[in-house]
């Protein structure tokens, strides 16, 4: 199949099939729907690059006009820049990379496993409630004891000391939820959260470390993951993730769900790894849902990228768009909220590589319609409208 380069050409006028404003814009680049994480991705672009002049008695002209019937006809694969390449609204930079590392918790979901211990109290688990998958892999965990919080731990080993990062499922029910990551030799927190609900919407106060997201799950009834960060970890020492619950009152005992408690030997957290999503193929470290993970970004920038602009992914089956504003950490970690989402079969692994700058990113798209083609027998028809429309082609 051929595979033609074809940047946008000068005199051309580009413009989106609609010229709407940026959420609808992104409605129109796609044409699959939503709620099909679980699905092969088919979505693309649809944009339109329009002629004002095109004068036939040029050789080069000619030889345009006679590549894109021919195209049409084919259904030929081109490699196109998008008509605003060019319109950077972050700050870019960096040699960013996608962030999957494997992560450490050794039983991330079923806390009755004999890895899961009791940190404090008595508190009792319940299993098989929903999660945030559609499962019922999660727990309700319940403080039956007012004098004091309790709750349980998993040990985790790292590797290197460190800043390290853990991420939290949880959701709320009666009460305070609290997680930590806790070092008992140094009998310090590396990380301490207090969440406090309001209407099923978290509020959450950090005693120690760093929260960087509380991410809401579109559809999961009311699940968030909470992403941390957590300075000064010794890997040698006792290193523990404890869940716990806070009594509400003297009246009332407190109890919380949670699910899907990752850790990682990295500065920035990554997407969620577990029996209910052990990946594709089963491949620890890749990437699938609405968020992108990276690193290699510049160190502490505000304003890397912001809502608008376009990033290339190597193992991603489209161009991303970039759906909110993304600063990087000290270490130039971030973590990017992308459309369309990246779906199963198309995860980018850890270490692809992130393209920022939009000079470097090119569509496989293919040309669906074409308004005003000349007629190519002409040696001297100028055409004031030739209309070409793209779609972009999935890998």
């Amino acid at each position: 199949m051929a595979t033609p380069t074809f940047p946008r050409l000068l005199g051309a006028r580009p413009r989106l099939a609609s010229m709407p404003r940026f959420t609808s814009g992104i409605q129109a680049w796609s044409q699959s729907g939503k709620g099909q994480l679980r699905a092969i991705q088919n979505m693309g672009r649809v944009w339109r690059e329009t002629y004002p002049l095109l004068d036939l008695s040029n050789p080069n002209v000619r030889t345009l006009v006679q590549a894109i019937n021919q195209a049409l006809r084919e259904g030929t694969v081109w490699n196109v820049q998008h008509p605003y390449w060019h319109s950077r609204k972050g700050i870019g930079g960096g040699s960013a990379l996608v962030n999957s590392p494997p992560q450490l918790v050794s039983v991330p979901e079923n806390f009755i496993d004999t890895a899961w211990t009791i940190r404090a109290g008595t508190p009792t688990l319940l299993a098989g409630q929903s999660d945030p998958f559609g499962g019922t892999g999660a727990y309700l965990i319940t403080d039956d004891d007012v004098a004091t919080s309790e709750g349980i731990q998993i040990a985790v080993v790292f590797t290197g000391d460190g800043t390290k990062a853990i991420a939290i499922y949880a959701k709320p029910n009666v009460g305070v939820t609290s997680f930590q990551l806790v070092d008992d030799t140094a009998a310090t927190s590396r990380i301490l959260g207090n969440i406090t609900w309001s209407v099923g919407v978290p509020s959450v106060a950090m005693t120690a470390g760093v929260l960087l997201l509380a991410e809401a799950i579109p559809n999961s009834g009311g699940w968030y993951r909470f992403h941390c960060q957590g300075a000064g970890v010794v890997a040698a020492n006792n290193n523990r993730i404890t869940l716990r619950i806070d009594a509400a009152s003297a009246a009332n005992t407190g109890s919380s769900y949670y699910f899907g408690v990752n850790a990682w030997n990295s500065v920035t957290p990554a997407a969620y790894r577990g029996q209910t999503v052990p990946g594709p193929s089963n491949n620890p470290t890749g990437q699938v849902g609405s968020f992108l993970y990276i690193r290699g970004g510049p160190a502490s920038t505000s304003a890397w990228l912001k809502q608008g602009d376009l990033i290339q992914v190597t193992g991603a089956a489209v161009v991303l768009d970039v759906t909110g504003q993304v600063d990087t950490n000290s270490g130039g970690g971030a973590i990017i909220p992308v459309y369309p989402p990246i779906f199963e079969g198309h995860s980018p692994l850890d270490g692809a590589v992130v393209e920022v700058n939009p000079t470097n990113i090119f569509f496989r798209a293919i040309i669906t319609d074409v308004q005003d083609l000349p007629d190519i027998d002409s040696t001297t028809y100028i055409n004031a409208g030739m209309a070409l429309t793209w779609r972009e082609l999935p890998q």
